[in-house]
């Protein structure tokens, strides 16, 4: 029987008050080290899942913080930087 879009929020809601989900608080840091051709993909990915109009709250806002961080580290010349810059306004969305 398919989970119905309630029941999978009330779960998702149980489970972010357990102590399973407290656990990852004692979880240390990852460092994550990708290429830059990786880093300008996963900034893409961001851009684009924070265009989505329900996307918001604690994650959008780190999302947001990850994907200008990345932006900043690999702006390494005025063309990638208006590229990555550009990312953030649907008016230079590309129909693919």
């Amino acid at each position: 029987m398919k989970t119905s879009k309630r029941d999978a929020q009330a779960e998702l809601k149980q489970l972010m008050r357990s102590p399973d989900w407290a656990a990852l608080k004692t979880v240390p840091p990852m460092m994550l080290q990708v290429r830059s051709d990786q880093a300008i993909m996963l900034l893409t990915l961001l851009q684009l899942a924070l265009r989505h109009p329900k996307n918001n709250g604690a994650s959008a806002d780190f999302g947001r913080e990850l994907g200008l961080t990345i932006q900043k580290h690999i702006s390494i010349n005025p063309t990638i930087a208006r590229v990555c810059e550009r990312g953030w306004d649907p008016d230079f969305d590309i129909e693919i």
